[in-house]
């Protein structure tokens, strides 16, 4: 596709047309991929950039200036968003470094199988306790293994709807088995 026939697609994109989105996406939408999994090594990861830069993109059409390079500001939103997803799991394994490291050394302490027994049911209730739809998609991604397209499919919801539900159980697992852990390990740690 010449520059000249790309800025036109730009321009009706601005405008709202599902028909040039769907042309530029079809052109770039390899290219992200491969690029993405290049990043990442992961293959679920990288169609998940992929489509959130689409959306990105549907989201600010109305922005999006014709004379200005689409192939730079896609890679760019790309490359940002991939960089946010590796800091964030960066974060996560520093954390869960951490707490392996607390947990190692509450392996030898008799009270091992209590915590796990109290974590494991503590768990539990907090998977119950969430609400319906929630409970499902955690369910269905975590115990069953499904990704975020089979479950959407399954409950007739949007894969958006389906993230947002599994960000939400497990910001609510989080705060909760975190906070229990930790007291639990000052718990340990007292009676030393």
């Amino acid at each position: 596709m010449e520059r000249s026939a790309e800025k036109l697609l730009i321009s009706e994109l601005s405008k709202g047309s599902i028909i040039a989105f769907n042309d530029l996406y079809n052109k770039y939408c390899d290219c992200l991929f491969s690029f993405s999994l290049l990043l990442l090594k992961n293959h679920h990861g990288a169609e998940e950039v992929v489509q959130h830069v689409f959306i990105k993109v549907w989201e600010k059409r109305a922005t999006l200036n014709p004379e200005l390079s689409f192939k730079s500001y896609i890679f760019t939103i790309t490359k940002n968003h991939i960089f946010k997803l590796l800091s964030q799991s960066l974060k996560k394994k520093i954390q869960i470094d951490e707490l392996n490291t607390h947990f190692h050394n509450c392996l030898d302490n008799p009270s091992f199988d209590l915590i796990y027994s109290e974590l494991k049911e503590k768990a539990r209730i907090e998977i119950s306790d969430l609400p319906g739809q929630r409970r499902k998609v955690f369910i269905m991604r975590r115990r069953l293994n499904l990704t975020n397209y089979e479950i959407a499919d399954i409950l007739d919801i949007s894969v958006n709807t389906v993230k947002r539900h599994m960000n939400l159980a497990l910001k609510s697992l989080d705060q909760v088995l975190i906070s229990h852990y930790i007291f639990i390990l000052i718990a340990i740690s007292l009676q030393h």
